[in-house]
């Protein structure tokens, strides 16, 4: 009984391995879309093109650097949370949204990649589908998955701060 519980025990550490490397990246994926959704939250309400404009302070305007303010959650505690320049306070809540997506796109993975295998709790969202097809085969659904919950939470912060929803993200 013992040796099972060892054999079980061991099998589990391995299949954690196994998606160690793809969950960090899919962390660090979802950080990094965490930053572009902190571009369409803030300029999209405004009517601000996204893609143009480079990333600058909203005080002083002054262009970020790409590798020294403009990484997703690290360029925000290399400034101490403020403007190198204007000394500016710049908000917490764009790593917090950096984070937050990363979590959720972290989660997604957990659920689809891993979850999936062990239980049918979750319905046909989450079934044995993305664990007998394997990463490579499910990646164009995993994306749309991502890119659904993705549009989902820069839609709610908008609507909670503008009581509006900018048509573009749902098109999308």
């Amino acid at each position: 009984m013992a040796t099972q519980a060892n054999f079980n025990q061991l099998l589990f550490q391995a299949e954690l391995l196994e998606h160690l490397p793809s969950a960090i990246f899919v962390f660090v994926f979802g950080c990094c879309v965490g930053s572009f959704l902190n571009v369409v939250i803030y300029r999209l309400p405004r009517n601000i093109r996204l893609l143009s404009p480079p990333s600058s302070c909203p005080s002083c305007n002054h262009k970020l650097r790409f590798f020294r303010e403009n990484i997703p959650i690290i360029g925000w505690l290399i400034i101490r949370g403020k403007c190198r320049y204007c000394k500016e306070p710049v908000s917490i809540e764009y790593p917090f949204i950096e984070l937050l997506t990363g979590l959720l796109f972290l989660i997604c993975y957990v659920l689809c990649y891993w979850v999936s295998m062990r239980t049918s709790f979750f319905g046909d969202i989450f079934s044995e589908w993305w664990h007998i097809n394997g990463v490579y085969r499910t990646l164009p659904m995993f994306i749309a998955l991502v890119t659904m919950v993705s549009g989902l939470l820069a839609m709610t912060i908008i609507d909670a701060r503008t009581f509006t929803i900018p048509i573009q993200i749902p098109i999308v």
